[in-house]
């Protein structure tokens, strides 16, 4: 069964209410509260006061079981309900490194290079680009061919040799 926490406020402030007014009934009894103002022409009352040496176990038991009934609606040691269990996964891992370069191209004069092809293409559309490279072998440092700019491409060796010059 799920309990409502305003639900024992509002038992609490009733609780409270009518603990009050069982209290504080006698009190206004006793002073002629509630009489005064309803009293016409009446003389005077005469209030005696008789003390008794034995009052029984009715107070003590009435105090006992209103204690347990404002103790059970004030406790709040409920314990918590648990809706889901969350669980964090743990970061992935990170991705591995890019793998070396294979291969770099150098200017032919040997003032640049590129990483990829690409990059030595897109200089060469500039017309202070390279009309010649090197594709050197990136561990070795050995020169694997030379590709000159022609016509906006590359050519090899090869094809130079074959007169398409």
């Amino acid at each position: 069964m799920t309990r409502n926490p305003s639900l024992h406020r509002w038992m609490l402030a009733a609780l409270l209410v009518a603990a009050g007014a069982v209290s504080f009934a006698p009190l206004a009894q006793a002073r002629g509260w509630w009489n005064h103002r309803h009293r016409v022409d009446r003389a005077p009352m005469r209030v005696e006061l008789r003390e008794r040496d034995h009052l029984g176990g009715a107070p003590l038991l009435a105090g006992l079981i209103g204690g347990v009934i404002l103790g059970a609606a004030i406790s709040t040691h409920e314990q918590p309900v648990v809706v889901r269990d969350r669980y964090w996964a743990p970061p992935p891992p990170p991705p591995p490194p890019p793998p070396a370069a294979r291969y770099r191209y150098e200017d032919g004069r040997g003032d640049r290079w590129w990483d990829t092809l690409d990059e030595a293409t897109d200089a060469a559309w500039s017309e202070h680009g390279p009309r010649v490279i090197q594709v050197v072998d990136a561990r070795t440092d050995a020169v694997v061919r030379t590709l000159y700019w022609k016509h906006d491409h590359w050519i090899s060796d090869r094809d130079r040799e074959d007169g398409d010059d």
